[in-house]
């Protein structure tokens, strides 16, 4: 029998947990990657609700849109501007950068309100379970990809 967790004696409590997850990578790239397997299975099924048309206006106005991709893209103009050596390069990566976040924050938005108006039971659970096995296979790749950038 493989145990993820060896036994520990000499602590006790929380940080005994917590120390086991970040020496163990076995557990942390699961934990990890299941967390981005729903972010990303909530992410589709909210983008689901977008290309659907769903009333995504009415709980974001499109000037709060905006004003959310301004402030993204002066961060991420400013972030890709101190990693990269041409400031055109950075003006675009942090374009594509704010926009992809932009619609990112707008999908989970769109997903929140499917679920608060229940029109995410009618998806089903066993297409639930297979999109957050798919997702847990990309995180895992996602994450093994990050881990050298």
């Amino acid at each position: 029998m493989v145990f993820l967790i060896a036994p520990n004696k000499a602590s006790s409590g929380p940080k005994r947990f917590s120390a086991r997850i970040s020496q163990n990578n076995y557990l942390k790239t699961l934990i990890l990657s299941v967390l981005l397997a729903f972010f990303l299975v909530f992410a589709v099924f909210g983008m689901y609700g977008l290309i659907s048309g769903k009333t995504i206006s009415s709980f974001i106005p499109l000037a709060l849109v905006f004003l959310i991709f301004a402030i993204l893209f002066v961060i991420g103009y400013e972030f890709f501007n101190s990693r990269l050596a041409r400031k055109s390069a950075a003006l675009l990566v942090g374009f594509l950068a704010a926009f992809v976040v932009t619609v990112l924050i707008l999908a989970l938005v769109e997903f929140a309100v499917m679920a608060a108006a229940g029109d995410i039971f009618v998806i089903g659970w066993e297409k639930f379970v297979i999109a957050v096995a798919f997702g847990i296979i990309v995180s895992v790749i996602i994450l093994k990809y990050a881990e050298n950038f």
